[in-house]
């Protein structure tokens, strides 16, 4: 049996009750947070409650006080220890509450956070290459919400389909310049001439927690290392393309149309990770 945790209770899924009049639902008026969990330990979890904060304060939802690292880290060791995991990765999902239609007749917030096994207690690269494609059928908008998971992912549904149809493992996203904003589910990186490179948040891309973190090690290990637009041309000339994200840590692209990639940066990257996380 698995259990979830709503709004500080824990019960069973099969037993989680929401109102027709959900927003989430109805609107897509929420957002969501992955966090990984490594032998009951929770990596980074100031910067996820900080970005969990910052998403309230875009959407005006009201951030109670209570919501801080030392309450949402018991919640998820709470709803870890009950379903007797040690690692796990979490997805919190935040929605305003029931009423209204576009306008909202509160602006309080509930959370639902549901726990998923994980065996291995560190981050590993892919052995296999990912094969990777462009969806560009649908382009992200830059604005304040671009920063955001928000619950309104029909892009990402759109651009799953297409990689499921062509059988590939992610898919690149455009935004309204047609530069590299992100790929489905991660943040992009490439390696040209030993520099590293990825789109400023300004492209439109997630703010990752991992992003960031790959970004503070690059730079403290001496990495050249540049926030810049990258656009489709800059993929077919690089040495490396990763992607990044809280749940895989890196995961290397071996091809992308006809261009071949190698994953010594990543390699890399993912030892730095793994080290930081001993630390």
């Amino acid at each position: 049996m698995t259990f979830i945790n709503y709004n500080e209770k824990i019960i069973s899924e099969n037993k989680l009750q929401l109102s027709i009049e959900n927003r989430a639902f109805r609107y897509g008026d929420g957002f969501f947070e992955s966090i990984r969990m490594f032998d009951n330990k929770i990596p980074f979890i100031q910067s996820h409650i900080k970005r969990i904060k910052n998403s309230m304060q875009i959407l005006q939802m009201d951030s109670k006080k209570k919501f801080s690292i030392a309450y949402f880290e018991k919640q998820l060791k709470i709803t870890a220890q009950k379903n007797k995991l040690s690692n796990a990765r979490f997805r919190l999902s935040f929605f305003r509450n029931d009423g209204g239609f576009y306008t909202p007749k509160t602006n309080e917030v509930s959370f639902l956070i549901e726990a998923f096994p994980l065996t291995e207690n560190k981050f590993t690269l892919n052995k296999k290459g990912y094969q990777l494609g462009l969806f560009d059928e649908i382009k992200k908008t830059s604005s304040p919400l671009s920063s955001v998971k928000s619950a309104n992912a029909l892009l990402f549904v759109m651009a799953s389909i297409y990689k499921k149809k062509n059988n590939l493992d992610e898919c690149l996203i455009l935004n309204e310049k047609n530069n590299i904003s992100e790929s489905i589910s991660s943040n992009v990186f490439i390696v040209k001439n030993k520099k590293i490179f990825t789109p400023p948040l300004t492209e439109a891309c997630v703010a990752g927690i991992m992003r960031n973190e790959i970004i503070r090690l690059a730079r403290k290990n001496k990495f050249q290392f540049l926030e810049k637009k990258i656009s489709e041309q800059a993929i077919l000339t690089a040495d490396e393309v990763f992607l990044s994200n809280s749940i895989n840590g890196i995961r290397w692209v071996s091809e992308y149309k006809n261009k071949r990639f190698t994953n010594k940066t990543a390699l890399l990257l993912c030892d730095l990770l793994n080290e930081n996380l001993s630390d």
